[in-house]
């Protein structure tokens, strides 16, 4: 929160940091720390994963991961105001929170599959993009009770400059996904070092 007097990662020392218990994400937190020239510990808690961002708002806990298309516009919308940290600012490469994800001996048996399913899909994403209103209309009956403050067509349009067009749609840039994996072998996030080619399918779009 604005208010907490955590004004950059070093402030987290100390303090109690929501988990999402994602595969890097407490790791990734805690270089951001170190990075800033934070020493000491911060302590992590795993409440109920749809629950975390009350935790925050309620004071609960210190501080959370956020996507800025959701929480971010939730809060804006709620007039609460945050401290935010990127990671790009505190020297960690990140490109990329994949909504699509398969088994590559799943796709290579299934490739026609899932060639005409990832069209439907570009299709309904560049749809949504073009036409904010029907894709606003869509979600709102699903929303679940704490999202209700949520303004959706301002998430819609703070998203829709990442969904891409038909040329690019679900491209991962090779650069950008590289220096991530590189960056999780250095800091020993991984153990062994993984390639580009292991995890991106080319030529499945």
């Amino acid at each position: 929160m604005k208010d907490s007097g955590i004004n950059s990662p070093k402030d987290l020392v100390g303090k109690v940091y929501a988990s999402y218990n994602a595969r890097y994400e407490d790791g990734i937190v805690k270089q951001m720390i170190k990075n800033d020239g934070g020493v000491g510990a911060l302590e992590l808690v795993n409440p109920k994963k749809l629950g975390i961002w009350e935790t925050l708002l309620s004071g609960k806990y210190d501080a959370t991961w956020i996507f800025m298309n959701w929480e971010g516009v939730h809060a804006t919308s709620r007039k609460i105001a945050l401290n935010t940290f990127k990671m790009a600012d505190y020297a960690i490469p990140y490109g990329y929170s994949p909504v699509i994800m398969a088994g590559k001996n799943s796709v290579h048996s299934h490739e026609s599959m899932y060639r005409s399913f990832l069209k439907a899909t570009k299709k309904g994403f560049l749809y949504a993009m073009h036409n904010p209103d029907y894709a606003v209309d869509s979600i709102k009956p699903f929303l679940a009770k704490g999202d209700k403050y949520i303004d959706l067509m301002e998430s819609q349009k703070f998203s829709n400059r990442y969904y891409g067009d038909e040329t690019n749609w679900g491209i991962l840039d090779k650069e950008e996904v590289k220096a991530f994996l590189n960056w999780l072998y250095e800091t020993k996030l991984e153990t062994a070092q993984l390639q580009y080619q292991d995890l991106v399918f080319e030529g499945l779009l």
